[in-house]
């Protein structure tokens, strides 16, 4: 049984613990407000874009243009693994390494051969063991958010499949949805998909479809808008791995503090137990003294 010095330094152990986790959920609940902030402002810009893009998309044949034109076949893809660089949050690697390992067991078995760009230090860590061919790594993104330091993962993935080194690009990420719920998601980005892109109202007789007068021209301006929309496809899902992260911390670290709570309350009666013991023993030794002298 452990000595009641031992139980009050578990304790006090115990309580610097639950003051580091409740640091850290103050911490991650403030980072969180501001990425939500961010992916707020960001997602009205993005899906009007969006539509625009598949607006202009759908109204010309898909082999028309490099970005859209889709390959006879996979043979070789290019995945996008987005994790973040510490642990410390839940499930939250976890999840994306087990969607990542799915992802190369399905094509495995399909016969078709993937390379992997990594962002974040805890995916790539855990690939590697697995001898996954990593072709880039990349990390520190999460800690300075901005549309330029994701471009040259795009870049680098619209270039390899204009040159046709792969037959599509996908991207794994944790999509955030709100502070303790995550989902995992598995998108392809390239090519880019045009279904349901038409431009359409609303009137009294139905739907009606909407076209425009595009200068200087759709294909000149698509030339413009779709390599910008894989650069956003890839930002926004860092934005939601990144609100993700600091939801599954916060949410981790609220179920630290809690356990640290009930250890402490768990500990607290121990130690008045042993406490008592040992009273009720010195004083059966006393009573016992008292009667060996009579």
């Amino acid at each position: 049984m452990p000595s009641l010095k031992d139980i009050r330094k578990r304790i006090s152990s115990v309580k610097n613990t639950q003051q580091i986790t409740k640091a850290m959920k103050m911490v991650a609940a403030s980072k969180l407000r501001r990425a939500q902030e961010r992916i707020t402002s960001f997602s009205a810009y993005a899906d009007k874009a969006n539509e625009m893009v598949r607006g202009l998309a759908s109204q010309i044949d898909p082999q028309e243009h490099p970005l859209l034109r889709t390959p006879e076949a996979e043979k070789k893809v290019l995945l996008i693994s987005i994790s973040s660089d510490r642990g410390l949050c839940g499930g939250f690697n976890a999840n994306a390494f087990k969607r990542t390992r799915s992802f190369l067991e399905e094509k495995a078995e399909a016969g078709i051969e993937v390379d992997v760009i990594t962002v974040g230090r805890k995916i790539n860590d855990l690939l590697k063991r697995r001898n996954v061919n990593i072709i880039e790594y990349h990390t520190g993104i999460f800690e300075s958010p901005d549309f330029t330091t994701i471009a040259p993962v795009s870049d680098k993935a619209m270039d390899a499949f204009l040159a046709g080194d792969y037959d599509g690009v996908y991207v794994i990420y944790n999509h955030f949805v709100t502070a303790i719920t995550q989902e995992v998601r598995c998108e392809q980005v390239l090519p880019l998909s045009t279904g349901g892109g038409e431009i359409v109202e609303e009137t009294a007789e139905g739907l009606r479809f909407i076209e425009y007068v595009y200068e200087p021209g759709r294909h000149q301006i698509l030339d413009k808008l779709l390599p910008q929309s894989v650069r956003l496809h890839i930002y926004r899902a860092l934005l939601d791995s990144i609100a993700g992260e600091q939801g599954a911390r916060m949410s981790a670290m609220d179920s630290a503090s809690s356990n640290a709570k009930k250890a402490i309350e768990r500990l607290t009666l121990q130690y008045n137990r042993a406490r008592q013991a040992a009273i009720t023993k010195e004083l059966m030794e006393i009573v016992s003294g008292a009667e060996a002298l009579k």
